[in-house]
């Protein structure tokens, strides 16, 4: 994994970045942490396993980075704004290695160490997009005190009162029956990723209307295929990554394949995380790149959807009749045959 994602290039290519306001601003003495506080970032909550992050963690971490727009909501209409290149740890990874409980609506409060405190749904929290940013157009965010401040949650596309900073706890809890707001900003879109995030369209042809089941893969390494088998298996081959250890994190609607879910490799994963949000699953996983491209098969089982996707055409030993498509490339949904 990229022990620090640089994305100065690809902001200069697309023209949106700012340059960062001089750093005249000194941290307040109630926000100065020492680095390797062992609780600099607490995660805890409904979650198997609580974390206690120094601030060196963090940055141990794999990093990715995105431009995002930070704009501060005035009066029901946009105010202050800024577009920097954020590069932090996202938001899936420091969840996968918690580790969040099943069952119920779970959302992720995000407490500040000024007393400011908002949240996600799991949904919203576990998208690629959402990153714990520590650094803002290669500027270390810990040595600011201004409106870019701050060890903060980066949203692309809402409000910036949902971009928590200074965050100090990540708390899972049961969100069944508390007030939510998602914060969008109109007409906002999510600009590109280092790595890039890519989105792979399923869509049903053989139907009067167009059904589409979105499944993302982020990853550093190259996806060189991807395919839904009539047999209900999703299957990857992955490969082409300079890193020896390197990450697939891969998301698709549950009603695409229903529980329980079973994920093999053609070799050895040297860790694994499957977190529901009760509309997506998230598969995150680790391996050594060293051995070369790897095939990688999540299994379900058919649901409702799923039936009406293959359409009255299914056949389990059938020919390909739907198509995929994936950054441009046709591909086919096939039988196990």
């Amino acid at each position: 994994m990229k022990s620090k994602a640089v994305g100065t290039a690809l902001a200069v290519m697309i023209g949106l970045i700012l340059v960062l306001p001089a750093l005249s601003a000194q941290v307040n003495v109630e926000n100065a942490l020492t680095l390797d506080a062992p609780q600099w970032l607490l995660v805890r909550g409904l979650v198997e396993k609580q974390l206690n992050l120094s601030y060196r963690d963090l940055w141990s971490f794999p990093l990715v980075s995105e431009v995002a727009e930070l704009e501060c909501i005035v009066s029901g209409v946009g105010g202050l704004s800024v577009i920097y290149n954020w590069t932090g740890v996202p938001l899936f990874y420091l969840l996968s290695l918690a580790g969040v409980r099943s069952g119920g609506s779970r959302l992720v409060v995000f407490n500040a160490v000024d007393g400011f405190s908002n949240n996600l749904n799991l949904e919203a929290a576990m998208h690629p997009s959402t990153i714990l940013a520590l650094e803002a157009n290669g500027t270390d965010l810990n040595e600011l005190s201004d409106f870019g401040s701050g060890c903060r949650i980066v949203l692309p596309g809402r409000w910036g009162y949902k971009w928590v900073k200074w965050v100090s706890e990540i708390i899972v809890v049961d969100g069944q029956g508390l007030a939510y707001n998602e914060g969008f900003r109109p007409n906002s879109s999510i600009s590109p990723m280092s790595p890039p995030l890519q989105t792979i369209q399923l869509k049903r042809t053989h139907a009067p209307e167009t059904v589409n089941y979105p499944v993302f893969v982020f990853t550093h390494a190259s996806v060189e295929s991807v395919c839904l088998r009539s047999d209900v298996r999703l299957s990857l081959r992955v490969s082409g990554s300079s890193e020896s250890d390197t990450f697939a994190y891969i998301a698709f609607p549950e009603e695409m394949l229903a529980e329980p879910y079973s994920v093999f490799s053609s070799q050895n994963l040297k860790s694994i995380v499957q977190i529901s949000s009760g509309r997506s699953l998230f598969i995150y996983m680790e391996w050594n790149n060293e051995n070369g491209p790897i095939e990688i098969e999540i299994w379900g089982s058919y649901t409702p959807e799923i039936l009406q996707f293959l359409g009255p055409y299914y056949d389990p030993l059938g020919i390909e009749y739907y198509n995929i498509e994936c950054g441009g490339h046709v591909m086919h949904l096939v039988s196990q045959y």
